[in-house]
């Protein structure tokens, strides 16, 4: 785990040699908003280009069975 305050000094480092400055965040339902929030401003202070944001697919909702 890396503190908000060590995040952008860490992505800046890995993306140092990379011609591609894109970062993904995956968060799940427990996250806090300000945290995420927090997070992604970390990033994009350090010259990201392109935050993205993954996601779940929900499962699509099941008929009930039986009983016919």
């Amino acid at each position: 785990q890396v503190t908000i305050a060590d995040l952008g000094p860490k992505v800046a480092d890995l993306l140092q040699n990379k011609t591609s400055k894109m970062v993904f965040f995956r968060s799940d339902a427990r996250a806090h908003y300000g945290t995420v929030m927090d997070a992604i401003d970390a990033v994009r202070t350090t010259g990201v280009d392109e935050v993205g944001l993954l996601t779940e697919n929900r499962q699509p909702n099941k008929p009930p069975t039986g009983g016919e």
